[in-house]
């Protein structure tokens, strides 16, 4: 199966899987539940019709911004080797100043961002301007008062088994998540998760495409001496002149066609793999 159909198929699996798990609350009586459970659907159609990561994620937006009270939301992930967290989306209901994509902060020890990757749990501020008077010396919360961010709620964004971001959800009012069940927006955090993977899976087999390619071509002219060898083996075997041949001959020649056989059954194994990417 071609990696454009083997993507989407895979993350697909993982959404229904989710969708029927005991993870997910069907709750008919929550609205954010039945919008999440229409989202994980939408994300589905999505996925399977190629769509680019960023609009995915601008449909959950859209989606949820009615049910959810949220001004703002945002993905930033970790670059590993420098510990950067660096936004690569946002989506507000005013445009952005500066916490904009490509905006970058490291991971301090003891910073309330870094705990996020240690223990995976969600960090709610209530109150950004009380935040900022008990950490002066945070520039993104600063940052964050100027965009007019007054309360958050950030939650970690996983792959594998391994953090590899978090999720920020905004609003310009104080208080804004602190009555509200944290449940729904883990659920939106997983559905997000799924997205990245299914990205960062396209991008892995887009870029290792030519490294594939020239695999296949390897795999081709292998397979082509090898094919000639045993035709021609096949051939001979109803010939009388190598019917007379010695029985150490006729043997040697048995030993080559049967691992000529079995090479090219290997060659075409790995071409099919090579053509699933």
């Amino acid at each position: 199966m071609p990696i454009d159909q083997e993507i989407p198929l895979l993350i697909s699996n993982k959404i229904s899987t989710y969708i029927k798990s005991d993870l997910f609350s069907h709750d008919s009586k929550a609205d954010p539940q039945l919008k999440l459970l229409d989202v994980l659907k939408g994300i589905n159609v999505k996925i399977n019709s190629g769509s680019a990561y960023d609009s995915i994620l601008d449909f959950i937006f859209e989606a949820f911004s009615p049910v959810l009270p949220y001004d703002r939301m945002a993905v930033a992930l970790l670059n590993s080797p420098t510990e950067e967290l660096t936004l690569k989306w946002v989506r507000s209901a005013q445009p952005s100043q500066v916490l904009s994509n490509s905006y970058s902060t490291s991971l301090k020890e003891g910073s309330s961002l870094r705990k996020i990757f240690e223990t995976r749990q969600p960090r709610m501020i209530p109150d950004m301007e009380k935040h900022y008077e008990q950490n002066p010396q945070s520039v993104s919360t600063y940052l964050a008062l100027k965009e007019g961010i007054l309360s958050n709620l950030t939650l970690p964004l996983e792959a594998g088994n391994a953090v590899v971001g978090v999720l920020f959800f905004s609003s310009f009012k104080k208080n804004t998540f602190e009555n509200l069940s944290v449940q729904i927006f883990k659920e939106i955090s997983t559905a997000i998760s799924m997205v990245l993977e299914y990205e960062r899976l396209k991008a892995f087999f887009s870029k290792n495409s030519p490294i594939v390619q020239s695999i296949s071509s390897v795999l081709h002219d292998l397979r082509s001496p090898l094919s000639i060898v045993d035709g021609f083996l096949d051939y001979a075997l109803h010939e009388n002149w190598f019917n007379q041949l010695p029985k150490e001959c006729l043997d040697t020649f048995a030993v080559i066609q049967r691992n000529a056989k079995f090479m090219i059954e290997l060659l075409n194994d790995f071409t099919e793999l090579t053509q699933s990417y």
